[in-house]
């Protein structure tokens, strides 16, 4: 069996915490990063919030990062994303909005989507 001193176990954590701040450092939006794309990690943001709130027990589950969720924009300025969960096993949500106002989002629709 092995022992592990306190300290070990505390310098391991920061380490493990680190890991995971800076190893997905690439999928937050940079300061050169342009309205557009901006606008579109909104989209994704709101989507995963409306999926969030449709769930019946959301306290449990665990979705990938939702900026890499795919998003087609449509021409009339509907946003279409694909919400993913962490677990495979569970089905992916299609989540279709349009910004009412600047930073006010609409949902236009939620459905599972089957592979």
């Amino acid at each position: 069996m092995l022992k592990f001193k306190l300290t070990t176990l505390i310098e391991l954590s920061i380490f493990a915490i680190a890991l995971l701040i800076y190893g997905n450092a690439s999928a937050l939006p940079s300061n050169d990063t342009s309205p557009e794309e901006l606008k579109k990690n909104d989209a994704q943001y709101q989507c995963l919030q409306f999926v969030t709130k449709s769930l019946d027990d959301p306290r449990g589950v665990k979705f990938g990062f939702f900026s890499y969720f795919p998003v087609k924009i449509e021409k009339d300025g509907i946003y279409n994303i694909t919400v993913s969960f962490a677990d495979p096993s569970k089905p992916k949500t299609e989540c279709r909005i349009k910004e009412a106002s600047p930073g006010n989002w609409e949902l236009l629709s939620l459905k599972a989507v089957t592979p």
